[in-house]
């Protein structure tokens, strides 16, 4: 899947033009629609609204299931192309916002704590440093099934363990408690780190 350009995803609605997005072939969105799912355009006018609206609707259905899904998402009357490209740019949009969200509720970003504009952004720029670091840690070491656990997840059940410094036999020992589906995960990461080179 190639990932979109940030200009597709621009919040201006003021015009029906989305060129850039427009120009982006099917294929490379997400591929023809599937088997139970078709598009259209209609012009509805709900009530207290004065002239019609453009809306495109996608009627989707399991093959497993009776009846279709709808959903609707209202346009320009002016609005081209395909209804299908309507959603697809609508999922992008709801992706890239996604993206944002799981920033800012995973390290809880949402005030910042000072009232300087410097200090704000050494602080979003450390937050952001934090972010990428676990992206990376998430990708790079984390199993098929947990890729997909969220930021507030991941520091809460690999990073902020509860545990305690044991001493015996001039030895320091930590006991760290670990939740259940990340065991093999820390067995995996204890190996590595005890056949790895020294000096």
């Amino acid at each position: 899947m190639i990932l979109p350009d940030a200009r597709w995803l621009h919040r201006t609605w003021a015009s029906a033009r989305f060129s850039p997005f427009e120009t982006v072939p099917l294929k490379a969105l997400r591929g023809d629609p599937l088997p139970h799912e078709q598009f259209a355009w209609i012009k509805h006018q709900p009530a207290g609204v004065a002239q019609p609206v453009l809306f495109a609707v996608a009627r989707r259905r399991e093959a497993n299931e009776m009846f279709w899904k709808y959903s609707f998402i209202a346009c320009e009357s002016e609005r081209g192309g395909t209804p299908q490209r309507v959603f697809e740019r609508h999922r992008l949009k709801g992706e890239k916002e996604q993206l944002f969200s799981e920033v800012l509720t995973g390290l809880d970003l949402h005030h910042p704590p000072c009232s300087e504009l410097i200090a704000n952004q050494i602080y979003y720029a450390v937050a952001a440093l934090a972010y990428n670091l676990l992206t990376a840690l998430r990708l790079l070491h984390l199993p098929d099934e947990r890729l997909r656990c969220k930021l507030k997840t991941l520091i809460r059940e690999v990073m902020v363990l509860p545990g305690q410094f044991i001493s015996h036999a001039r030895r320091l020992k930590a006991r760290i408690l670990i939740a259940p589906q990340w065991l093999d995960w820390w067995r995996t990461i204890y190996q590595k780190l005890q056949t790895a080179p020294t000096g």
